[in-house]
């Protein structure tokens, strides 16, 4: 189960391995949760440059729609 999105059916792991069984660990990431992971510590960019792309909504942690029906209220 995805914290934001639910329980959604799943086909399964694309691949099978004859002697190595498979499990999900953890929930799919949420939209954006990895951002900061990496864009600024993997790739470097800068807190502020992170921000601009916020703020232009290039990257976000929540869809463009939603993203742009608040800001015009």
């Amino acid at each position: 189960t995805q914290p934001d999105a639910g329980t959604h059916p799943d086909p399964g792991m694309p691949w099978k391995l004859s002697s190595t069984p498979v499990h999900i660990r953890r929930p799919t990431p949420g939209l954006g949760e990895h951002n900061e992971l990496v864009l600024g510590t993997i790739l470097g960019l800068p807190s502020e440059e992170i921000e601009e792309l916020m703020q232009r909504n290039v990257i976000g942690n929540e869809p463009l729609s939603l993203r742009q029906r608040t800001q015009q209220q």
